[in-house]
């Protein structure tokens, strides 16, 4: 089955280090770069103080992702992943 996943990367070095394992794993089966990539969604997170939010906004060819921890970013990645642009606080 052809993956047709929206290509992703993430700067290692300011990425929190928990996002980052996670994104090697996910490399190994979908178009995830810890690298530059042409073409591809810049990622980019931030931590929130609010237990199980997560919010995505779109900056031009980058996703901000702003989370309280890794479990509602790791589905904010997988949403700007499937094209799902989503803008609004999930929960």
């Amino acid at each position: 089955m052809q993956n047709l996943a929206r290509k992703v990367w993430v700067n290692a070095d300011q990425a929190p280090e928990d996002i980052v394992t996670a994104l090697k794993a996910l490399a190994e089966e979908f178009p995830v770069s810890l690298d530059r990539t042409r073409g591809a969604v810049e990622l980019r997170f931030d931590r929130l103080d609010t237990p199980q939010t997560c919010s995505v906004s779109k900056e031009g060819e980058c996703a901000r992702i702003a989370s309280s921890s890794i479990s509602p970013a790791l589905r904010a990645v997988g949403s700007v992943m499937s094209g799902i642009e989503l803008l609004a606080i999930v929960k």
